[in-house]
C-alpha cells in the first residue's frame, strides 16, 4: 500500500513538473533561469539538520523550505532534533547496517 501511494505521489509530481516546464515562457526555458528538481521516496527519516536516504547516506537540507516541507508532509518520520542527538537504538542500528528496518514495530 505504501509503495502504491509513493507511486501516485511520484506520478503526480511528474505531471506537475511537466505542466510547469511546458507553461513557463520560452525565454525562461532558453536562458536556463529555472530548474526543476524532484527527489521522491529517497528520505527514510529526517532531522532538523538533514536526513538519511534509503542507502543510509546522510544529507543536509538544501534550505529551510525543504526541511519545513518534509516536516509537514512526513510527520511520522521527522524528528525535531539534530541527528547526532538521536539516541534511538533502532534508528542507530539501521544507520550502522545492523538492522533492515528502523521502525520498532517491524
Amino acid at each position: 500500500m505504501k509503495k502504491f501511494m509513493h507511486g501516485l505521489i511520484a506520478a503526480g509530481a511528474l505531471c506537475v513538473a511537466g505542466v510547469v516546464a511546458t507553461s513557463m515562457p520560452a525565454e525562461a526555458r532558453h536562458r536556463g533561469d529555472t530548474s526543476v528538481s524532484i527527489t521522491l521516496g529517497n528520505a527514510q527519516f529526517g532531522y532538523s539538520d538533514g536526513y538519511y536516504d534509503s542507502g543510509r547516506r546522510w544529507h543536509r537540507w538544501r534550505n529551510h523550505n525543504e526541511r519545513r516541507w518534509y516536516q509537514r508532509h512526513h510527520r511520522q518520520s521527522y524528528y525535531h532534533m539534530r541527528h547526532h542527538h538521536d539516541r534511538d537504538q533502532y534508528r542507530r542500528d539501521w544507520r550502522n547496517g545492523r538492522r533492515d528496518n528502523w521502525l520498532r514495530n517491524h
